[in-house]
């Protein structure tokens, strides 16, 4: 096969007619390679191929323009955007999936906008689809939702000048779910996830979880709807904090944000309260109690049944903790705002309440269990 170049319909051959080949500057080789030189002349060539075989057949014409221009520069209209981020789903109705990156062609001349060329190394991970604009090209990377990983996209001319632009794409699971605890020893109240004494503190703990695999940023921005001068905060680990001139009564929402940029949020409310002054015990106000090892009230298993006294205390911000200096003879719990004591032999032991709320309260009792006769007036 023989190529074949023309120029306003007259060929373009060294051969036959070496003076208009020079002066147009195009040349095609015997293998389809067309030469522009740097003082081509610009406008529309024509090629096509023709059988050697004498058998006159004819390739389709291919129309190629020379311009007297080229792209000189490729660059981001913002300059962040050589590296991005996106989420592999949505997590929440604003987290990112896509992205559009804007890019200027720079030229010199009267240069071919739309000589150029967008790969993607991962398509995989991500796509990327394109429009131009005028001297703009305007990219639009979509994660496909198949995992999580980083894709490298590319543009680059293809009219000789080799200006190149990255773009390197990062594809991260979303926090799907924020789950807020506090691992200081409160209270709960109606309509409130924890209690804060006036004067202390509590700290917020946050868990995220992501149903997609693996959360890529674990972090969370912790913030909290307090006025200034209320005397509540909280700091960039999660310590929320009642001054003493906070006032007692009011509630707070404390918010944790995940930093992964998934836009995805968890609320905690807290209230703050008054210190606990007093703790109580109906029945062993006097000191001391005796109880009776034998069962004189046995569960159907033939065991004796626990001894259940009211816990009176203004504790708000807190629970009352009971424990004994010996479990060998007497065992201790609360529930339900009562002290449950479950005798096991014989002996001397001391019960004490403690308020949890920090305010240092505390109550103590002497407990007797004797294995004697049971009689009600030791009670």
């Amino acid at each position: 096969m023989v190529w074949e170049l023309y120029k306003d319909g007259r060929r373009v051959d060294s051969g036959t007619d070496a003076e208009f080949a020079r002066k147009v500057g195009v040349s095609i080789s015997a293998g389809g390679k067309m030469t522009a030189s740097k003082n081509a002349q610009s406008g529309i060539y024509t090629v096509r191929a023709v059988a050697r075989d004498q058998s006159g057949t004819v390739s389709e014409q291919k129309s190629v323009v020379i311009t007297d221009g080229r792209i000189n520069k490729l660059s981001f209209v913002n300059g962040e955007d050589s590296g991005i981020t996106i989420f592999r789903k949505k997590a929440v109705s604003t987290t990112a999936t896509e992205k559009k990156i804007r890019i200027k062609i720079g030229t010199e001349g009267v240069a071919d906008l739309n000589a150029v060329k967008v790969t993607n190394s991962n398509p995989g991970i991500a796509a990327v689809d394109y429009v131009r604009e005028d001297n703009y090209i305007t990219l639009t990377v979509t994660a496909t939702g198949r995992a999580a990983g980083k894709t490298r996209i590319v543009v680059s001319s293809t009219d000789g000048s080799g200006k190149k632009l990255a773009c390197n794409v990062t594809v991260k699971n979303p926090v799907s779910r924020i789950h807020i605890a506090s691992n200081t020893i409160t209270s709960r109240a109606y309509k409130v996830n924890m209690c804060i004494v006036r004067g202390r503190s509590i700290r917020l703990k946050a868990t995220l979880e992501s149903e997609y695999g693996t959360p890529s940023d674990r972090r969370v921005a912790w913030s909290i709807d307090a006025p200034a001068g209320s005397g509540v905060k909280i700091s960039s680990s999660g310590k929320v904090t009642a001054s003493s001139k906070a006032e007692s009564g009011r509630t707070y929402v404390v918010t944790a944000k995940a930093k992964d940029g998934s836009g995805v949020t968890a609320s905690y409310i807290v209230k703050v309260v008054e210190r606990a002054t007093y703790i109580s015990v109906r029945g062993l106000d006097s000191g001391s109690r005796t109880i009776n090892v034998l069962p004189q009230y046995p569960d159907v298993d033939g065991v004796q049944q626990f001894s259940q006294h009211r816990i009176y205390s203004d504790i708000a911000g807190g629970y009352v903790q009971a424990s004994t200096s010996n479990s060998k003879i007497v065992e201790v719990t609360t529930a339900q705002g009562y002290l449950l004591l479950t005798p096991r032999k014989a002996g001397n032991a001391t019960i004490t309440l403690k308020a949890t709320d920090g305010s240092g309260v505390k109550a103590r009792y002497r407990i007797r269990v004797t294995d004697e006769i049971y009689d009600p007036l030791f009670l």
